[in-house]
């Protein structure tokens, strides 16, 4: 089974020992560049159709809805069918998702967006259906999607 890990940070090797790691800082993981290239220019992107799962815990909030856009087109495109997405990004309810680093505001409605015909048709985000979503007590969107 073979496992990405998007942002991944420093801790990366001890927290999910089994994911390649992705960041824009070096912290010894395999891919180390800045994840718009890695998805935009397809030189450092790997083949499609090779990742089982990919996460992306408190990463995709950093980003701007074209980017995402970029971001999940390209998840897309690396998983296999049948692929896992897994999501945690804080809810926009909670305050400290309105800190400056943080480009885009989630909700379940964005998540459950994602399934709808538009995100792929016209939007390009993917075909997606949801396996999971839960807000937990931490105020945090935890979403499992599914490659279809």
């Amino acid at each position: 089974m073979r496992m990405l890990n998007l942002g991944c940070g420093p801790n990366w090797q001890e927290q999910y020992p089994n994911h390649e790691g992705l960041d824009i800082t070096n912290y010894g993981q395999i891919y180390y560049c800045d994840v718009l290239d890695f998805f935009k220019d397809g030189t450092n992107a790997p083949e499609p159709d090779i990742y089982d799962e990919v996460i992306a815990y408190h990463f995709m909030e950093h980003f701007n809805q074209d980017d995402l856009k970029l971001i999940f087109s390209g998840v897309y495109k690396i998983l296999k069918l049948g692929g896992i997405f897994k999501i945690i990004v804080p809810h926009m309810k909670k305050e400290r998702s309105w800190v400056l680093t943080h480009k885009t505001f989630w909700n379940e409605a964005m998540i459950k967006w994602l399934q709808e015909p538009d995100a792929s048709i016209v939007y390009g985000f993917g075909r997606w259906s949801i396996l999971e979503l839960v807000t937990n007590d931490r105020e945090d969107i935890y979403a499992e999607l599914k490659k279809i």
